[in-house]
């Protein structure tokens, strides 16, 4: 059964997932198998109604807009958003998919009937939508493709510093879950408005941030639960200690080149030892600095895993060659007078094991 978990990262981890994610990424599909998504960090190293529609109440202002690396573009508008074009727009919405007040109210007037009939069917059929999800349905009248659904989280009418600090990883859930919905439906474009800051009384400023500047993410997904917990746990170590002890018996098929490499490591005031415990090839990695060790781990790891790669293409190679040898026809007993089986039986009697056919 697949199994899925998000892992939140915290201020110091940041700069280095930043810098080494496609790495990390690499080695963690390499030793457990599960593929890995980083989210909120841009890496340096990726209409069916005649229902008629009032005129905009503004012209839309494009404010500010930039394009990341991975060639995303992230803009600022200042619109009417029953008529901002584009693949999808966001609701803010409220549990029971009630559009009673606000842009949900806006929205589902500008879109007509059909807005509410279907959050309706959807309430009947999979009952309310819980605070942190989101739900893609049909538009409408609206001019764009789907509407996206999404409850974020209410807060008091003045609420504390506390309870909006509180609420922060509900919101940011809410914005993942968003567009996850995009990837998920194909949409090429989202408007996502200030959730939960107007009926909801979550502060602009503190939600503007937190929609554009979600805390980053890595997110693994793995064959079983089993999996995936086993790399959270190896990557909350390698995210959290200062030193690190890296057992691995392929440290033993370091050749010449790798073991130049972990004499540069050395070079940045870590120390960096190779020994053997109880038959098991090791690194230990220390330094003063925390970040310093991180990454020396993280390339000696990556180091193992194209060792560990290598050794597996080449067994798959001697693999696709047995399969290719043409055995015998027929098989036929060894005679227990031969040599041939007299060799076989001193190589297994010496073990405590008796060969009676060959």
């Amino acid at each position: 059964m697949a199994s899925k978990l998000d892992i939140p990262l915290k201020d110091g981890s940041v700069t280095i997932v930043k810098k080494y994610g496609t790495i990390l990424c690499d080695i963690i599909d390499t030793k457990f198998g599960c593929v890995t998504t980083i989210k909120g960090l841009e890496l340096e190293d990726e209409s069916s109604t005649s229902y008629r529609r009032r005129p905009p109440t503004i012209s839309p202002e494009n404010r500010f807009e930039f394009v990341m690396r991975s060639g995303v573009k992230v803009s600022v508008w200042k619109a009417d958003l029953t008529h901002f074009r584009a693949d999808a727009v966001v609701n803010a919405a409220n549990e029971d998919l009630k559009h009673y007040g606000g842009l949900a109210q806006a929205l589902s007037t500008a879109g007509g009937p059909q807005i509410q009939m279907e959050s309706d069917d959807f309430v009947k059929k999979c009952g309310k939508l819980p605070t942190g999800k989101t739900v893609v349905l049909d538009a409408g009248s609206l001019p764009c493709k789907k509407i996206i659904h999404a409850v974020g989280p209410e807060l008091s009418m003045s609420p504390s510093r506390y309870e909006v600090q509180k609420a922060k990883s509900m919101l940011e859930t809410t914005i993942w879950s968003i567009l996850n919905r995009v990837e998920e439906y194909h949409l090429a474009d989202v408007a996502i408005p200030a959730i939960s800051s107007g009926l909801f009384h979550y502060p602009l400023p503190d939600c503007a941030h937190t929609i554009v500047a979600p805390t980053p993410t890595i997110s693994l997904c793995g064959l079983s639960d089993e999996t995936t917990r086993e790399a959270e746990k190896w990557l909350n170590d390698l995210l959290s200690v200062r030193s690190h002890t890296i057992e691995n018996n392929f440290i033993s098929h370091f050749s010449e080149r790798d073991h130049m490499q972990l004499s540069r490591l050395a070079e940045n005031g870590l120390v960096i030892e190779e020994f053997m415990t109880q038959g098991h090839a090791c690194i230990a990695i220390t330094g003063e600095m925390k970040k310093d060790c991180v990454v020396a781990a993280l390339k000696v790891e990556a180091m193992l895993c194209k060792i560990q790669k290598e050794f597996i293409s080449e067994e798959e190679g001697e693999l696709q060659m047995l399969s290719q040898t043409e055995l015998p026809s027929k098989r036929e007993t060894v005679d227990k007078s031969s040599k041939e089986f007299s060799h076989r039986f001193d190589a297994f009697i010496v073990h405590g094991l008796r060969v009676t056919k060959v």
